[in-house]
């Protein structure tokens, strides 16, 4: 079972490791829709925020609705899904 504090460090793995890629082409194209710095930040966070959490949430609903029925497999819970969703996101983003 995947606890909280595992979905946490995980996800802060995953801002920090963002954090120090090189992004100059993203921050380009989001210069050019947003135009001021505090505005990039505060979308940037509620991103980093919210994505995640309704990634989770749409894995664990996939998962309970289709992978368990089809396979016969246990359901999961919401960390299951965020963390399947974290890992996810950490294996091919680079």
């Amino acid at each position: 079972m995947i606890t909280l504090r595992y979905n946490i460090l995980l996800y802060l793995f995953m801002v920090f490791s963002f954090m120090f890629d090189d992004i100059e082409l993203g921050q380009t194209v989001i210069e050019y829709l947003i135009p001021n710095q505090w505005t990039i930040m505060v979308v940037s966070i509620l991103v980093l925020i919210s994505l995640p959490l309704v990634v989770g949430r749409f894995v664990q609903i996939f998962w309970n609705r289709f992978m368990s029925q089809m396979f016969a497999l246990q359901e999961i819970k919401f960390n299951d899904g965020l963390g399947i969703a974290l890992i996810t996101a950490m294996l091919f983003s680079h």
